[in-house]
Parts: C-alpha cells; structure tokens; sequence
C-alpha cells in the first residue's frame, strides 16, 4: 500500500512540473534566435531591448513619478524637461544594470547552472545561454547604456547644479557595483538593499529635488 501510495504520488508530481514547464514555455518562451535572430534592424532593436529586461523597469520608474509629483506639488510648478531627464537617467541605469547583471552570472556560472529558473523571474534573460547575444555584446550594450545615463546626468547637472552630479555619480556606481566584480554587492548580502537604495530612494529624492 505505501508503496503504491507513494508511485501515485511521484506520478502526479511529475504531472504537475511537466504542466508547469508546458504552461510557462507557453506563456513566456525564452529568447532564441528563431524569435530574435537576423540582421534585420527590427530583430537587432529587439534584441538589445530585451537584453534590458523592460517589464522590469516599472519598478524605478515608479518612483521618479511619485518624487516627481511630490516635488512639483511642493514647489507650485512642474519642471517637465527636468522630470523627463530624470526619467530617462533612471531607465538607462536600471537597463544597465540589468545587462551587467546577466553578464556576471553568466561568467559566475550562475544562470547556466539554473535549471529550475521560472523565466522570466528567475535565470536572467536568457540571451547569452541561448546565443542571442555574446558575453561581450552584452556588456558593450551595458557599457553604453550607463554612458548615456552619464550623458543625460551631465545634462541635469548644466540645468540644475552640481549637486546632480552626486546623485548621478552614486546611482550609476551602484547600479554597476551591484553585479560587477570584484565588488559584486550582490554576493555579499547587500543585494536587497543596493536595488532599494538605487532604484527606490535615490530616484524619488532626486527626482523630488529637480523640482525645487
């Protein structure tokens, strides 16, 4: 009897992670080169867009809206173009962060060793493990990535002052610190608290002050 309890109970259980994997490769198949291989403008585009994992970046966004709205609520007057730099340093930094991390982990091992990954929340973006982009394509696209974010920061520091420059110089460091060796704050439990820190905090006071 037990052991026939305990067949039928490993046979459901395969059941239901061979259903688990069919419903998320249906909902959410990784990147692969038959989705986004090519020399195609449009394929190469979304390569390196995916590369930044956009569905993600909702999460440092929210913040500069919120700093934003409080900052112009506290002055009497919105700063649009402050506002939308802002915005945009944010999303460049987040977008660079994400990349360097995948680069990271795979040099780590991390992501390829990542079997019971849930894609797209856990394992990375999948596109160096599939091939869609090199180790060093990814970390050139990285590397651009937070030179734009320096270059639409030095455009806030000319509109607003140096302090600017502080916050820039701090969100960009650890937006790269956070995944980058030989700091790798990640690895050393300040993971949690970097994102916080990067993309929560910072966003909002800085986006609340270029209101001022």
């Amino acid at each position: 009897y037990l052991h026939d309890a305990a067949s039928a109970r490993s046979r459901l259980i395969d059941r239901w992670h061979a259903n688990r994997n069919s419903d998320c490769m249906t909902m959410s198949p990784e990147p692969n080169l038959a989705l986004l291989g090519g020399q195609s403008v449009e394929r190469l585009l979304k390569r390196y867009l995916v590369a930044t994992r956009p569905a993600f970046l909702v999460a440092s966004l929210a913040p500069v809206l919120v700093g934003t709205t409080a900052g112009a609520r506290g002055s009497g007057e919105m700063d649009w173009l402050a506002a939308a730099l802002a915005a945009l340093a944010t999303l460049l930094v987040h977008s660079a962060a994400n990349v360097l991390k995948d680069v990271a982990d795979d040099q780590s091992g991390t992501d390829r060793s990542n079997t019971a990954r849930i894609y797209p929340y856990t394992g990375a973006s999948r596109l160096i493990q599939n091939e869609v982009l090199s180790s060093a394509q990814m970390q050139r696209w990285g590397g651009l990535l937070l030179l734009a974010a320096a270059g639409v920061g030095i455009a806030l520091f000319a509109l607003k002052g140096p302090w600017v420059l502080a916050m820039g110089v701090a969100g960009i460091s650890l937006g790269a610190l956070y995944s980058l060796p030989p700091v790798k704050l990640v690895s050393r439990g300040w993971g949690e608290s970097t994102i916080a820190l990067a993309f929560g905090v910072l966003p909002f006071c800085g986006a609340a002050c270029l209101q001022g």
